[in-house]
C-alpha cells in the first residue's frame, strides 16, 4: 500500500512538472528593480526521496527541558532574545536535535523584528504578528501569547534603537532576509530524522508543543511558496498608502495616523481609490520569472507533503495543471492556476473593481483579466462567485498580495 501511494505521488508530481514546463513562458517585464531573484545556492524543494527517508512514526520526548528550551525560558526582554538568536546562529550544531525545530523558529524571528519595527510604527498600523499572518499565512497565535516574542516583533524604534527600514527597502529586505531565513529553516527541518520535536508552534504543533518533520516541512514549504509569489511583484508603496478619511480607531502602539489601506477592514472602493495613482504598485518585477518558478516549486513540495499527510488531499495534485474543473457550492468552475505563474498579469491592480455603486460596493471588473484564470467566465455577474471558488481551492490560501487584489471579503455580484 505504501509503495502504491509513493507511485501515485510520483506520477502526480511528474505530470505537474511536465505540464508546467511545457507551457509557454511569457512574463511581461516592467520597470527594473533591485531584485536579483533567488540565489542558486539556496535550499531547493526536496525530491520525492523525502517520503522514503522521513518516517511518520513518532518517538517520546523527555519531559526534562534541554539547554535551548531552558535558555529560551529565561529570556525576559527583546534584546535578550536577540542575543539568544545570535548564539543559536553561531552554535547551531550544539543544539540538541530534539530542539532543532524550536531553534529554526527562533532563527526565523530575526528579520521579522526589523521588518515589523518599520511597518508597525511608521507605516502599516498593524501589530507585527497580524502582518505576518497577512503576508506569509503563518499561524502566529503562539507568538501573540508569548509576551517576549510579541514585544520583539512590535518593539518601537526608540526602544530597540534599530535602524528604521524605509518602505522603499521592503522588497530588498523580503528577498535578502525573509526568504533566505525560511530556506535555512527548511533545510534544518528536512535534515531531521524520525521523531517529534519541540516547537514554539509557528510550524503547527500538538497540545504538548511538539511537531513532526513532515508537518513542519509542509508549513515551511507553503511559507516559501507565498514569499516567492510575493517577491515577483512590487508592493513597497503599499505600506505608504493610508486612508484619507479620519479613523475613529487607533491601534495601540501604532502611529497616530489611521490604519494602513491593506487592512481588510477597508472596502474595495477605498483600496482601489488609494492605489490607482501608483503605477508601479503591484506591478510585476524584473525578476518575476525566477521568483514565480521558485514559488511554483515550493507549492509543488507543499502539495506533495500535504498528500503524504492526508490522502484525501490528492485533488491538489492537479492544482497547477492548467484548466481544471473544481466543485464549489454545488457548481463546477473551470480554473487555471498555472496562468498566475506561466503568464502572470503585469499588474495585479487589473483584478480590482473598475466601477462601484452609490454605496461604494464593487459592480464591475476587468473581465478579460479574469478570463486568464477563469476561461469560462462570461460576465461581471460571475466574478465574485469565481473568485470565492478560487480562494477556497487555492493550495494554502491566496498568496499576498494577490489576496489584496482579489478582496473576497467585500465582493458582491454585479447588478444586471
Amino acid at each position: 500500500m505504501f509503495r502504491f501511494l509513493i507511485y501515485i505521488l510520483t506520477s502526480c508530481l511528474l505530470i505537474i512538472s511536465c505540464t508546467h514546463s511545457q507551457k509557454k513562458e511569457s512574463v511581461v517585464a516592467i520597470e527594473s528593480t533591485d531584485s536579483s531573484g533567488p540565489k542558486d545556492d539556496w535550499f531547493p524543494p526536496a525530491e520525492l526521496a523525502l517520503f522514503d527517508s522521513v518516517p511518520t512514526a513518532d518517538r517520546n520526548i523527555s519531559a526534562e527541558a534541554n539547554s535551548l528550551e531552558k535558555d529560551f525560558a529565561k529570556v525576559k526582554t527583546p534584546d535578550e532574545l536577540e542575543v539568544l538568536i545570535a548564539n543559536i546562529e553561531k552554535n547551531y550544531k550544539a543544539v540538541a536535535e530534539v530542539e532543532r525545530v524550536l531553534a529554526a523558529e527562533l532563527l526565523l524571528l530575526k528579520p521579522f523584528r526589523a521588518y515589523n519595527t518599520m511597518l508597525n510604527q511608521n507605516s502599516i498600523g498593524m501589530l507585527g504578528t497580524d502582518f505576518l499572518t497577512l503576508a506569509t499565512g503563518m499561524d502566529t497565535s503562539a507568538w501573540k501569547k508569548n509576551s517576549v516574542i510579541n514585544s520583539y516583533l512590535n518593539d518601537s524604534v526608540e526602544k530597540s534603537k534599530r535602524k528604521t527600514i524605509s518602505p522603499n527597502d521592503v522588497q530588498y529586505h523580503l528577498e535578502k532576509e525573509f526568504i533566505s531565513r525560511v530556506n535555512l529553516a527548511s533545510q534544518i527541518v528536512y535534515d531531521l530524522k524520525q521523531g517529534t520535536y519541540k516547537t514554539e508552534c509557528t510550524f503547527s504543533c500538538s497540545s504538548n508543543k511538539t511537531v513532526t518533520p513532515l508537518v513542519a516541512l509542509k508549513n515551511l514549504s507553503l511559507i516559501s511558496a507565498k514569499l516567492g509569489y510575493q517577491a515577483a511583484y512590487k508592493y513597497s508603496d503599499l505600506f505608504g498608502i493610508r486612508k484619507t478619511a479620519d479613523s475613529k480607531t487607533v491601534i495601540e502602539g501604532s502611529s497616530k495616523a489611521g490604519p494602513n489601506i491593506v487592512t481588510f477592514n477597508n472596502s474595495d472602493f477605498e483600496i482601489r481609490s488609494a492605489m490607482k495613482d501608483y503605477f508601479s504598485l503591484l506591478s510585476i518585477g524584473r525578476e518575476s520569472k525566477k521568483w514565480l518558478k521558485y514559488s511554483y516549486e515550493w507549492y509543488k513540495m507543499y502539495i506533495a507533503v500535504s498528500i503524504r499527510l492526508d490522502s484525501t488531499q490528492t485533488k491538489l495534485s492537479n492544482a497547477f495543471l492548467g484548466n481544471h474543473q473544481i466543485a464549489f457550492k454545488g457548481k463546477v468552475v473551470l480554473v487555471n492556476l498555472a496562468a498566475l505563474f506561466d503568464n502572470p498579469n503585469p499588474d495585479l491592480k487589473n483584478f480590482m473593481p473598475t466601477k462601484f455603486d452609490d454605496k461604494k460596493r464593487p459592480l464591475e471588473w476587468d473581465v478579460d483579466s479574469y478570463k486568464a484564470i477563469f476561461p469560462n467566465l462570461r460576465s461581471n455577474e460571475e466574478v465574485a462567485f469565481h473568485v470565492s471558488a478560487l480562494a477556497d481551492y487555492f493550495p494554502g490560501g491566496l498568496p499576498f498580495p494577490l489576496n489584496i487584489a482579489l478582496n473576497t471579503a467585500t465582493m458582491i455580484k454585479a447588478k444586471k
